[in-house]
């Protein structure tokens, strides 16, 4: 691309020396082989993008499902905190009963006995007595026994659920952090899928892309016009060139972008005339000549190119029909096509050139004023 944008205008004449024309040309189609190999590349790129973001979308639809998963699995955590409480407090009621039953047995212990057994049986009391009381101590031993032993299962049962409340609530808070940490990770993957697509839409509407494919454009039409040159060396030009600021209007219609005034990137100018007018608005050549293209060409849309001789060529881009084909002999006034907006442009019309030599002048200047 660097060499392209550094070689000179080329200028030709039918004198010029075939072989090295033919030279010249060549290089030319190289540097717009490789222009062409840079498109590719960008439009590879552009799918790459386009994979990428795709990839992104589909790990950011997995991270969304496990952060629905990892909530749904806090909830249910919160629950069985909440049933764990219930247990707890469920428990200590159960230990101050317990703690109160054992202080009642013992109060009823001494008030049965009100002495010790072992003082009874030194003091040689009734026997009948002592078997009585014996059989009360016996029973309510037992009972007290009893009672502590619940008591100490009950003290373990709050131990542990000490224990499982603690661990529970510490798988709680790990979960919270993994959960925390999947939000911000989907945070991440939604930047970075924004960045991609900031990145595809600045290469996609970067004004040096535009610059590049308008190079393109004028280097292919400048190279077409070389080789076209070399077809019809039988027109002299002279007459042509005397009617420079009588030729009739090629279409009826307002002129929207002058020759020299900048185009919409900022950076190239219009090296011809951009006229307004109906899809279908009549296209007539400006002077007699010979049709040395008719085709659709990048930039330009539907093209028709006459040759007037001595190296002059009018161009007729962006219609919608073209009337002549190659090789076609036509007259001045002669309907050649029909306007429209071929090659990408957004308003009907004519975009009209006048060349010598492969060097462009202001079309205005050939015309007949209004």
């Amino acid at each position: 691309m660097l060499l392209l944008l550094t070689l000179p205008h080329a200028q030709y004449s039918y004198a010029a020396d075939a072989q090295s024309a033919e030279i010249e040309l060549q290089q030319i189609v190289e540097q717009l082989n490789d222009l062409d190999s840079w498109l590719n590349e960008a439009t590879d790129k552009r799918a790459r993008l386009e994979r990428e973001i795709r990839d992104k979308d589909k790990e950011v639809a997995k991270v969304a499902t496990q952060v629905r998963t990892a909530k749904q699995n806090l909830k249910q955590a919160k629950l069985d905190l909440t049933e764990l409480g219930f247990r707890r407090d469920l428990l200590v009621e159960q230990r101050q009963v317990q703690a109160q039953r054992i202080g009642e047995h013992l109060a009823a212990a001494y008030r049965l006995t009100g002495k010790d057994v072992v003082k009874q049986l030194l003091n040689q009391e009734s026997p009948d007595e002592l078997e009585r009381m014996l059989r009360y101590h016996e029973v309510l031993s037992t009972a007290r026994i009893d009672a502590l032993q619940q008591f100490e299962q009950t003290v373990k049962k709050l131990e542990q659920n000490r224990i499982e409340l603690e661990n529970q609530t510490k798988a709680l808070t790990e979960q919270q952090k993994r959960l925390n940490q999947r939000q911000q990770g989907l945070v991440k993957e939604r930047d970075t899928r924004k960045g991609l697509i900031t990145k595809l839409n600045s290469e996609v509407e970067d004004k040096a892309s535009k610059r590049k494919r308008l190079l393109a454009n004028r280097s292919r039409l400048e190279s077409l016009l070389t080789e076209l040159r070399q077809r019809a060396p039988e027109l002299d030009g002279k007459a042509f060139a005397n009617n420079k600021g009588s030729l009739p209007w090629p279409i009826s219609g307002q002129v929207t972008s002058k020759f020299g005034s900048t185009r919409d990137d900022g950076q190239m100018k219009w090296q011809g005339v951009l006229f307004g007018a109906a899809e279908g608005e009549p296209v007539r050549a400006v002077y007699s000549g010979k049709v040395v293209f008719a085709d659709w060409l990048r930039g330009y849309g539907l093209l028709i190119i006459l040759d007037h001789g001595g190296g002059y060529m009018t161009l007729y881009g962006n219609a919608d029909g073209l009337l002549k084909n190659l090789d076609d002999w036509v007259e001045g006034g002669e309907l050649i096509a029909q306007a429209g907006q071929s090659g990408g442009q957004t308003d009907s019309g004519l975009y009209f050139e006048v060349r010598h030599k492969g060097q462009v002048s202001n079309p205005l200047g050939w015309l007949v004023k209004p």
